[in-house]
């Protein structure tokens, strides 16, 4: 893993998210609400997806995203990653790291071709209805460093480091 090797770790290099709240929501397999309707788990997963915000420190060397609602994970961890970050993302499968990889490429694409805004191509119809399409915010906010089995290694995009900086 050449990612973890060439960062310059620095205290905390991690912090474990648990929650103390009783769930409210009445739970099926993998964790997921019972009923499709659950407003309730909703509210139950508000405090882990804020969970980086807990912790009492300006950021992390390392975050590990993993568990549920993955995608609003990593857009609750940007305000705590450092330009050197670095953010490990479990379960990718080979489908979602090939489309990651093609967005990347259209992006670049767009940009040497002088384009404002990067090409996105099209999106696949999800194969059933909670397909993790992780490639979404993935694309969005972090460059790929490189990918270890189900592992994938990021970055924070340059320009989402750059927006942040303006409200920040």
């Amino acid at each position: 893993m050449r990612a973890l090797a060439d960062a310059s770790l620095r205290p905390p290099l991690a912090a474990f998210v648990r929650s103390d709240s009783t769930p409210t929501s009445k739970l099926a397999k993998w964790g997921y609400p019972a009923a499709a309707d659950d407003d309730a788990f909703e509210d139950d997963m508000r405090p882990y997806v804020q969970a980086p915000g807990t912790f009492g420190v300006d950021a992390f060397d390392v975050v590990l995203i993993d568990g549920r609602y993955r995608n609003a994970c990593a857009y609750a961890v940007i305000p705590f990653l450092r330009d050197d970050s670095i953010v490990a993302w479990h379960d990718w499968d080979d489908a979602s790291w090939r489309r990651l990889l093609e967005l990347e490429d259209a992006a670049a694409a767009s940009i040497a071709a002088g384009a404002a805004a990067a090409a996105t191509a099209a999106e696949p119809p999800p194969s059933w209805p909670s397909e993790r399409q992780y490639w979404r915010a993935a694309s969005a906010l972090f460059t790929p460093i490189e990918r270890v089995d189900s592992l994938v290694f990021f970055r924070v995009k340059d320009i989402v480091r750059a927006r942040m900086k303006l409200v920040a």
